[in-house]
């Protein structure tokens, strides 16, 4: 079983680089930033979530083929098969009551220890997945905490510029008469 290669990370954007980031007044509007730094932000934010989503997606196929791994494993009989012994003569000075005896000795002792390398797999499979669920959910509750901070980063400044603006002209064409 090999697993999917992990996406390679890009120049990931962090929460620190959200909350650190200004933008230059724009020198066109009398308020806002400028276009093109708000869309290479954006699409840092874009390319890192991108990537921890496509981290989680590696993170459950593996999950999922280790969990299928596991299913195989339980599904192997535990007990040796039982195998008719049709006219066997037993070496010298043996008889086949002891030549069976020694027979089943063995077979246990190889079952035994087959079961025993089972449980082992089975339990790194285990661990294997436990430490994978473990990071998908970091991943998706760092996800949640990024998409919060930088849509509140966001409606912040949506606010700022909303509070900027006049709300209606008083002045001009557009003017509402007082009356």
């Amino acid at each position: 079983m090999t697993a999917p290669e992990m996406p390679q990370a890009p120049k990931l954007t962090s929460a620190a680089d959200c909350e650190r980031v200004r933008f230059s007044p724009s020198s066109v509007r009398k308020s806002g930033y400028v276009d093109g730094e708000v869309d290479a932000f954006l699409d840092g934010v874009t390319r890192t979530l991108s990537y921890y989503e496509a981290t989680v997606q590696a993170m459950s196929t593996d999950i999922d083929a280790l969990e299928q791994e596991l299913a195989r494993l339980h599904a192997v009989p535990a007990e040796p098969a039982t195998v008719a012994i049709n006219a066997v003569k037993p070496p010298n000075g043996a008889t086949a009551a002891n030549v069976v005896s020694e027979a089943q000795q063995q077979a246990e002792q190889i079952a035994a220890h087959a079961r025993s390398a089972a449980e082992r797999v089975v339990a790194d499979a285990r661990g294997q997945a436990a430490a994978l669920r473990k990071q998908v959910e970091e991943l998706q509750r760092f996800e949640e905490a990024y998409r919060f901070r930088l849509t509140s980063y966001i409606q912040s400044h949506l606010d700022e510029i909303a509070a900027s603006r006049p709300t209606e002209p008083t002045t001009g064409r557009h003017a509402i008469p007082k009356e």
